[in-house]
């Protein structure tokens, strides 16, 4: 969780929040019995909200590691021959899958863009040759995957 504002970098365990919401929480109505068992930002008192992508508020900092550490596995896997799986991501956050998949594919000829989506199977022009997009929905396609390697053996 974290500040709406927010008023830091800091970001907190949902857990401890969760388990004051829910020791609250009308089994019947599913109405919170409790105002105090609302998140509150522990810094300035104002609202928490989960850290998920939703606005100017979010913050990056958790993630700042993970990038970085993804960043140095594209530049050390640049010539390596890669199936890439984009299972379903669209346009809510395409920088954070979307985009760099397409980015590893055209900056790397021994790759290979796999999209299935069913909303959003196109790919950019610049990686035709190198990718196939499948509109289907993603739990048909996974079954579809599960079916053919089941088939195999």
């Amino acid at each position: 969780m974290q500040c709406m504002k927010p008023c830091s970098d800091e970001t907190y365990d949902t857990r401890a929040f969760l388990d004051k919401m829910l020791e609250n929480l009308d089994s019947v109505t599913y109405e919170n019995m409790d105002p105090n068992a609302i998140p509150k930002c522990l810094k300035c008192g104002g609202k928490m909200f989960m850290n998920v992508r939703g606005g100017r508020w979010f913050i990056e900092k958790p993630y700042e590691k993970q990038q970085s550490r993804f960043q140095n596995w594209i530049q050390t896997h640049l010539d390596t021959p890669l199936l890439l799986l984009d299972m379903g991501t669209g346009f809510d956050t395409p920088s954070s899958v979307r985009w760099p998949m397409e980015q590893i594919t055209y900056h790397n000829s021994e790759s290979f863009l796999l999209r299935f989506n069913r909303d959003y199977p196109d790919v950019p022009k610049e990686i035709v040759n190198l990718s196939k997009g499948i509109q289907m929905d993603i739990n048909k396609s996974i079954g579809k995957i599960y079916q053919m390697n089941s088939l195999k053996q």
